[in-house]
């Protein structure tokens, strides 16, 4: 049986990625598919154990069976911290609640997705202990959480999902968007629409690139992001003001950080203040921080736009190597 497509909203994101000549597809962001009894996602605990709490409903105080690690589950549903399922009995199958918790870390609501270019072994879970099937070369993938050196990934197949893990080589090798083909220098380049960065400088350093609203914002590097929202109290009312919605990065090895500006939405994250409640001022009260995670070179990380102080839609790009500001146009291919 031919494997299932994943939702057609879904498709139409690949659709609408972004082609460089040498037609790389680069990654897009998705949810969570849309899940049923007869669309199912399988699935093993995180954890190894043989004790994990089965409920008859969204409590913990309604413990109904026990899951073991052999068990392989058939997620039916899921909604905010809790996922509907079944698991193997002596008898059969029984349905029930586990908190999302219990088969993966992640906590965010929309994942990077890929397309893989080869056949990749995935395991039950985050070590080759338990192989759990395969990705085909073609499939659609979504990356939902870094662990060491394991990805957890979900792909289809025929009938449903699997919510595995890959090696972290295998992905970078065979699923994640090819940074290595697209436009770079020492670093992977934010904006990859061949954009320039302003001649305008802040004490001597270019950091604006003026590219349309919406425009995808790439991860120069791996290494973890923290996702801010600087903000002024206005009247009992907070508003974007500075750098408006923000990204920080740090590199994995820590000796590069990087901020991205003015930004409309981040992928993953949701924003507590929204982006049309902004005003173009210098400085700010403080800055909320709403999340953080782990990223690939060339994951899209978030969307341009004109939060905080900014008079037009643009990337504010800042780059510091061992804690010295440096231009970022010598660094990530952009003139």
């Amino acid at each position: 049986m031919k494997k299932r497509l994943f939702a057609i909203g879904f498709s139409l994101l690949l659709i609408a990625a972004i082609l460089v000549p040498s037609m790389t597809v680069f990654a897009a962001s998705a949810g969570w598919p849309a899940l049923s009894t007869s669309n199912y996602m399988k699935v093993y605990t995180i954890s190894t154990g043989n004790s994990t709490p089965a409920y008859g409903s969204k409590s913990t105080s309604n413990q109904i069976g026990t899951i073991y690690a052999a068990d392989e589950l058939y997620v039916y549903s899921i909604s905010g911290s809790w996922v509907y399922l079944s698991y193997p009995t002596s008898s059969g199958r029984n349905n029930a609640y586990v908190p999302l918790s219990t088969i993966t870390a992640a906590t965010e609501t929309s994942f990077t997705s890929t397309v893989a270019r080869a056949t990749v072994t995935t395991y039950r879970r985050a070590s080759t202990a338990n192989s759990f099937g395969s990705i085909s070369s073609g499939d659609t993938v979504l990356k939902i959480k870094v662990s060491g050196s394991y990805v957890q990934v979900l792909y289809p197949i025929s009938g449903g999902y699997k919510l595995g893990w890959v090696t972290q080589a295998n992905y970078d090798s065979y699923i994640a968007a090819t940074a290595v083909q697209g436009i770079q220098g020492t670093y992977y380049a934010p904006i990859q629409t061949g954009a320039t960065f302003s001649s305008n400088t802040e004490n001597g350093f270019r950091h604006d690139i003026a590219v349309a609203n919406g425009t995808p914002i790439y991860a120069i590097a791996n290494g973890t992001l923290s996702f801010q929202q600087a903000y002024t109290t206005i009247s009992g009312t907070k508003y974007l003001t500075s750098y408006g919605n923000n990204i920080r990065f740090t590199s994995t090895d820590g000796s590069t950080t990087a901020i991205y500006a003015h930004l409309a939405s981040f992928v993953g994250v949701s924003l507590t203040i929204p982006a049309s409640q902004t005003k173009q001022q210098s400085g700010s009260d403080g800055a909320l921080t709403l999340g953080s995670r782990t990223v690939s070179k060339g994951d899209i990380i978030g969307y341009v736009g004109k939060t905080g102080n900014a008079t037009g839609y643009h990337l504010h790009f800042e780059l510091r190597i061992n804690g010295t500001r440096v231009n970022p146009p010598s660094y990530v291919g952009l003139t």
